[in-house]
């Protein structure tokens, strides 16, 4: 059976599944993929187009692919427009330090363990012994009902030696007499708000020149 697409039909050729349709003709072609090539003859006057097992005299078949070759790479696109800045996230979960310097040690007002780090000028003077022991204390400063005053809560200690006569750091520069004392504290809910507090005695037992105290000071633990 031989099928036209006539003039008078309104056709269109699609070139992906359905390829040709005929509106006004009252029914469509459906080539498939099997072949990969849809097949039709042309008439040889006039031009029709009509699907045959094999094409009248005189008439010519006609075949494309139901897929063409992949085309080339198209060009880059434009840069897109800078987004929106996102919320900013939560704190990590690194260590955060209070520091404090001077006469004003750091206040805590938080039960828990705490790693300390105090650093302090030790004057190396000839009159004094060069070496000595230092304590960094955690105090409650006005413990209720307790005349007597400031309470230890915990402490930890350091020994400290001072080179003899002209010496050099750890990069090669002068020595000038910088010790650090690190250790842990722990400080209980009763004994808040408490106070950090360094006390230095030499091979004496006498207090050295001490000066320009720095601190840092991180809860660590409950």
């Amino acid at each position: 059976m031989t099928r036209l697409l006539t003039p008078r039909s309104t056709a269109a050729l699609v070139f992906g599944g359905l390829v040709l349709a005929v509106a006004g003709g009252g029914w469509a072609y459906a080539a498939g993929r099997g072949g990969g090539t849809i097949t039709v003859c042309v008439q040889r006057l006039g031009g029709q187009l009509y699907k045959a097992a094999h094409c009248a005299s005189g008439d010519r078949q006609l075949s494309w692919n139901v897929e063409g070759p992949r085309g080339l790479r198209g060009r880059r696109g434009l840069q897109g427009a800078q987004g929106l800045q996102g919320v900013q996230g939560p704190a990590g979960p690194g260590i955060q330090f209070t520091t404090a310097s001077g006469s004003n040690p750091p206040t805590i007002t938080e039960a828990g363990t705490y790693f300390v780090d105090a650093r302090v000028f030790i004057s190396n003077k000839p009159t004094e012994p060069e070496s000595g022991l230092c304590a960094v204390e955690a105090f409650d400063p006005q413990p209720p009902g307790d005349p007597a005053g400031p309470y230890r809560v915990d402490e930890f200690d350091g020994a400290y030696v001072q080179p003899p006569g002209p010496a050099l750091g750890s990069e090669g520069e002068p020595w000038d007499g910088d010790f650090s004392f690190s250790g842990v504290l722990t400080v209980p809910a009763a004994a808040l708000p408490a106070k950090v507090g360094l006390l230095c005695a030499d091979a004496r037992g006498d207090g050295p020149t001490i000066s320009a105290p720095e601190w840092w000071i991180a809860r660590v633990g409950p």
